[in-house]
This record gives structure tokens, C-alpha cells and sequence, in this order.
């Protein structure tokens, strides 16, 4: 606490007579003899001039009542009395005393509860306070102002935290994080560097410190989320930017650099979707183009400074706490954007087999980071990163043929104490696993109602006409067409030249996506869309042991696929669904991959998979494969009803997965 404002009362002493006071005498006569007996030389009793002050600061002289409250304040009436203090300051202050009211703040430490005065007096007093350096008078402020000036109180926190006031950090951190209308905008990032510094005071302020780490914990990851979802060259660059408020030597090259990437991988996205095939050259230059820059922004020079952060204006930040190589102008947060880009990019470009090892290092970079292990998924709809890249660097390393690398990375799903990534097996790695569903990679397809209904409609010849129908309808365009399965990073591979045209090797027409059934389509597959859309275990909701409803798992569609094409071994989301296939027709000289067995379509016969273990096709026959593909409820999650039998819907968890073979 900074100490009272001393200019009024230096010594007490004076002669023993001045005490005595007259009718007549005004304020303004008692506190001149009440000064002028301080103010003496000779050591005299108290109460030589003590009734004197007393008297005059009764009678509302403000420079009395000032003088009263310091002699109260330091022991000068014989004992120290800081109620009496705070008294006599808060009425000298009442009147305009500025050095009274600076004292009030002091020894209240600026709670506004000890201070008392009116809202506007609070204000003034706490701001002259501030204005002098007083960093509880700056907090106090903040919280007065916060309700009603959101952005003068953050310069009022700012200002106590620029001198490690923790709550008054906790305070603007929190302001940042949540941002307020049109008055002050969020910004996560400056938020969490705010947080990150309160957190560090643990000693000081437990309890802030506390509060600040559960707030960074929390915010990180939906930092994270926001920057997934970014899209665009000055929206990439942005967050690019924000992610480092501290001075350094290298960063405009660095930024640089990445803005240079991303123009890059803005050409590829552009180029894949005026084309959307991976034999568009054009898009694949661009992408490897992208992959390079970021690759030498991470382990090259252009984000690297001989000197790097060291000057005084870097030394005094108030992000300078924050974990953040000297040497290189890239904090966790870059890293984590780079890696992400990387992971990302050489996935895409994984098609080809040299390129195999070098996306499963950056995807496992990239779980190692701390941020990464911070967004993770114990649930479907949840967004990741820890469950997704970790379960693409271990597909990534098993179609390299280095499994007891997929193995070592299967553990360290284990490690993770909250994701669900406990897999028991490397070649069952949804990015979602429960595990105490029982896990086998071919199912009976008897044992599932819908299966036998299709066959039954199969072999009466309706199956036959419906595709027959629809290949009519779509060779004469009276009807939606077959859609490319569009993703650049889909597991697909053909003959040169068969991805050229418009619907690729591979390519769907979607029933039902999961929600929502597509009547002008289903009016065309008459039969199939009978069957499914009244099968429970693939139209209906399933009320799980915990009570909770499940609705739909994943979409109906029809599949073409060309001869020659080999959909490249993947994994689905998760564990608690199975998918049907049944096959329509060219299935000769198709082999099928679950797990560790080989099998091949059979004529009218449905075929029931859980696709939660790795999965491949290959088209070896020589007419386009079409197939129905259907996901139905786990067995083991409950019995699957129409919605209308188990409810009115309220409540059910939707998950609309979306994986294809």
C-alpha cells in the first residue's frame, strides 16, 4: 500500500494554553491556533491543540478535518485510530479535499464499501488515486465502472495489471474473453495472455491464480475451434498475426511467410473447387507449394532472429509472460497453426505412398503440442484434434507398413486421461471409441431385420428397378445427378484420367443425410427408401442405459464406384454404429477389407461391417460398382425404435456422421 499523503501535519507540539477555545471563534480562527500550536518547537501535551482541531473540524473546516484524520492516522493523539481516520478523511474529501481523499482511498485500500460517498464521489476519489499510481484505486475503479463503461474500466484494470495487480489482470482477461456489445470487443487471444499471467501468481493471489487457470483452460480450446473453422487469406492472416503480441526482430518475415503459405493454399482451394479431383495438377502444385513454406517456417529461418525478443520495449509487454522461444518469432500458438496446415495439407497429398511417412511425422507433431491434447473428443458431435490427428497418424502409419510405430501411437491414446482414444487394437481407431461395445470387424447380416428385408425386395426384382430406374433418370438428367464425393483429403485412388469428368471415380446419390429423408430422390429408389426409412435400426432412435436418446447414426446413399479404383484404407468415427452394404450390381472383381479379412460381394446378400476398423476397397472387375449404404445403430446401445415409438424426439443427440465406402 503506498503511503498517506503527509503535507499537512509534520510535528505535534505546541504550549499548554493554546488548548483553550472561545464562543467567538470561527472555524477557520480555531484551526490557524490548532496549526500554529503543531507547529511549535518545544515538545507539548496534546491537548494543547487537539481540542483546538477537534472543535474547528466539527464545525465542517475541511483543512481540519484533514489534519484530524492524518493525527489519527499516525498516532498523534496518543494512539492510532484508522476508523477515526477514515472518518475525518472521508469528510475533508466530501468537500474537496484531494489529499484527503487520496489518503481515504489509501488506507481503505480502495474498497468502495470503506470509502462511502456518493457514486460520483467514488469515482472522482478512485480515479485521482489511480492517476497517482495507487493499483487498488485502478481495480476498485474498474469494478465500479465495469457494469456501465466497460472499455474505461479495462484501461483501469490494464492499468493495475501493468504493476501485477493478479485480480485486476483476472478482471481484464475476463473482460477480453467475453467482450461487450459494441463497447469492447473479445479478443481470446489477448485474453488468454492476460490469463496466463494471473495464473503465474499463485503464491500472491491463490484464489485469482486459480480462477485464471481454469479460465485459460477453458478458452484455449475454443480458441483453437475458432481458428479451425477460419477460412480465407485475411482471416488466416489475422488470427496468423494476433496469435503473437510481442515485439521480435524476425517478425514481419515471419508473417510474411505465412501470408506467402497461405496465398498458396488459398490457390489450392480455389483450384479444387473449380475442379474437385486429385489429378487436378494444378491444385496439387499449389498445395505442396503451401506445405514447403510452412515447413520452413517451422524448422527453417524465416520465423528465426539472431537476437530475438530481448528489447526493452519486448522485456515490458504485458504478453511477456507468456512461453515463447527468444529465438524465433513463433509462439505455441503459431506452432499449433502451422502444424495444423501441415497435418492437413500432406494428408491430402498422402495418395501417394513416398509421401506417407512425412504426413504421419507432422499429424504426430502435431498431437504432441499441448494445445492439440487440449481439444479432444469424448463424444461425436465434439470438435477435436487430439482424437483426429492421432487416429489419421496411425492410419497413415499402417498403410506405410510400420505398425509397430501405429502400435506405440495406439498407447499414447491411453496417456490422454479424458479422450476417447483408449483403443484396445491399431486397427480399430475411430476417433471416438467406447469401449465396452463389443468390437468385431464382420458381423451376420442375419441378425438384422433390415438386411433380411432388402434381400427379400432383392430378390423380387424391386432393388434391380430402382437402380435401373435411376440410371435411366440420370443418363436423361430428368433427375439429381450422381454428386463426386468432394473432400480433397477423401481415400481414393484410380486409373489415370478416370477422375477428370465431372463425378469422378467415385461418386454418391444421397438418400438420406442423416436428418432429413430426400422425397424427390426416394420417389425414384422406391423400394430402398421403403425399407430403410421404416428399419429401426437405421431410422429409428435408440434410448441408451443412461437414458438418452440417439437419434439416426449416419446417412442412406447409393455409391458408384469406377473399375480400377482402390478407396484407400480409413477408419470410420466411431464405435456405435455398423454400416450395411448391399450390392446392387458390377460387384464381380470387387475385394472388400475389414480388419485383417478379405471378403467379396455375394448376389442378393447384404453385408454388415463395422466400419471403426480399418476398412479398404478394391475394384479390380470391369463395370462400375453400385452399392446401397446404410448405417445402423450398434446392437448393444438398446433397441432401436421408430421415433414416434420411443418419444416425441426431444432431446435426441443427432449425429449425422458422414464416412463412406
Amino acid at each position: 500500500m503506498m503511503g498517506l499523503y503527509l503535507e499537512v501535519l509534520v510535528v505535534v507540539l505546541g504550549s499548554p494554553e493554546s488548548g483553550v477555545t472561545t464562543p467567538s471563534e470561527s472555524a477557520e480562527e480555531l484551526f490557524a491556533r490548532a496549526r500554529d500550536a503543531a507547529s511549535g518547537r518545544a515538545p507539548v501535551p496534546v491537548n494543547s491543540w487537539l481540542p483546538l482541531l477537534e472543535h474547528s473540524a466539527q464545525l465542517g473546516h475541511a483543512p481540519a478535518q484533514a489534519m484530524l484524520g492524518l493525527a489519527h492516522a499516525q498516532g498523534h493523539t496518543g494512539v492510532i485510530d484508522q476508523q477515526q481516520s477514515v472518518l475525518w478523511f472521508r469528510k475533508a474529501a466530501q468537500q474537496g479535499d484531494r489529499n484527503s481523499a487520496f489518503n481515504l482511498v489509501t488506507l481503505c485500500t480502495a474498497r468502495p464499501v470503506c470509502i462511502q460517498g456518493t457514486r460520483e464521489q467514488q469515482l472522482g476519489w478512485l480515479q485521482d488515486a489511480a492517476d497517482s499510481g495507487l493499483a487498488d484505486a485502478s481495480f476498485e475503479l474498474g469494478n465500479l465502472l465495469a457494469e456501465f463503461e466497460p472499455e474505461r474500466a479495462y484501461r483501469a484494470y490494464m492499468a493495475a495489471s501493468v504493476v501485477d495487480h493478479v485480480p485486476a489482470t483476472y478482471n481484464a482477461a475476463r473482460m477480453l474473453a467475453l467482450g461487450s456489445g459494441d463497447k469492447l470487443d473479445a479478443d481470446l487471444m489477448a485474453a488468454m495472455h492476460l490469463f496466463a499471467r494471473a495464473a503465474r501468481a499463485a503464491h500472491e493471489h491463490p484464489k485469482a491464480a486459480a480462477d485464471a487457470r481454469d479460465a485459460l483452460g477453458r478458452l484455449r480450446p475454443l480458441w483453437l475451434k475458432q481458428a479451425e473453422s477460419e477460412t480465407g487469406l485475411d482471416a488466416m492472416t489475422k488470427r496468423f498475426d494476433e496469435a503473437n503480441r510481442m515485439p521480435h526482430e524476425a517478425e514481419e518475415a515471419c508473417t510474411s511467410a505465412w501470408r506467402r503459405g497461405m496465398q498458396h493454399w488459398q490457390a489450392f482451394e480455389e483450384a479444387y473447387v473449380a475442379h474437385a479431383s486429385y489429378e487436378n495438377a494444378a491444385a496439387a502444385a499449389n498445395l505442396r507449394l503451401a506445405v514447403a513454406v510452412f515447413s520452413e517456417m517451422l524448422d527453417g529461418g524465416s520465423c528465426q532472429a539472431t537476437n530475438g525478443c530481448k528489447s526493452r520495449e519486448c522485456l515490458s509487454s504485458e504478453y511477456s509472460s507468456i512461453r515463447m522461444d527468444t529465438a524465433s518469432a513463433l509462439n505455441e500458438y503459431r506452432t499449433y497453426l502451422l502444424l495444423s496446415k501441415l497435418a492437413e495439407g500432406t494428408r491430402n497429398l498422402a495418395r501417394d505412398p513416398s509421401e506417407l511417412a512425412v504426413a504421419a511425422g507432422w499429424h504426430e507433431r502435431l498431437v504432441q503440442s499441448d494445445l492439440c491434447r487440449e481439444l479432444y473428443a469424448v463424444a461425436e458431435s465434439d470438435q477435436s484434434c487430439f482424437n483426429d490427428q492421432l487416429a489419421a497418424a496411425i492410419t497413415l502409419r499402417r498403410r506405410n507398413n510400420e505398425t509397430t510405430k501405429a502400435e506405440a501411437l495406439r498407447l499414447l491414446g491411453h496417456q490422454h486421461a479424458h479422450a476417447a482414444t483408449h483403443w484396445i487394437t491399431h486397427l480399430q481407431t475411430p476417433r471416438v471409441f467406447w469401449p465396452n461395445l463389443l468390437a468385431q470387424p464382420w458381423w451376420v447380416a442375419a441378425q438384422f431385420g433390415v438386411a433380411t428385408a432388402l434381400e427379400a425386395a432383392w430378390r423380387q426384382g424391386q432393388l434391380t428397378s430402382d437402380l435401373h430406374r435411376l440410371l435411366r433418370k440420370s443418363a436423361l438428367q430428368d433427375v439429381d445427378q450422381f454428386e463426386r464425393i468432394t473432400s480433397s483429403g477423401a481415400p481414393i485412388s484410380g486409373r489415370d484420367g478416370d477422375d477428370a469428368d465431372a463425378v469422378g471415380v467415385w461418386s454418391e446419390f444421397m438418400l438420406f443425410d442423416g436428418a432429413k429423408w430426400n422425397e424427390r430422390r426416394c420417389a425414384i429408389t422406391i423400394a430402398l427408401c421403403t425399407v430403410l426409412r421404416t428399419a429401426p435400426e437405421v431410422a429409428g432412435d435408440v434410448r441408451t442405459a443412461d437414458g438418452a436418446i440417439l437419434g439416426p447414426q449416419g446417412q442412406v446413399t447409393v455409391f458408384r464406384l469406377r473399375p480400377g479404383a482402390h478407396v484407400l484404407p480409413h477408419v470410420g468415427v466411431s464405435n456405435r454404429r455398423l454400416v450395411l452394404q448391399f450390392p446392387l450390381a458390377g460387384f464381380e472383381g470387387v475385394g472388400f477389407r475389414v480388419a485383417n479379412e478379405w471378403r467379396n460381394y455375394s448376389e442378393g446378400r447384404a453385408m454388415v461391417f463395422d466400419d471403426s476398423f480399418e476398412h479398404e476397397v478394391v475394384h479390380n472387375g470391369p463395370n462400375e460398382r453400385f452399392v446401397l449404404y446404410a448405417v445402423m445403430h450398434h446392437p448393444q446401445l438398446g433397441v432401436p425404435a421408430l421415433r414416434n415409438s420411443v418419444g416425441d424426439g426431444h432431446g435426441t443427440q443427432e449425429i449425422g456422421l458422414n464416412d463412406m465406402d
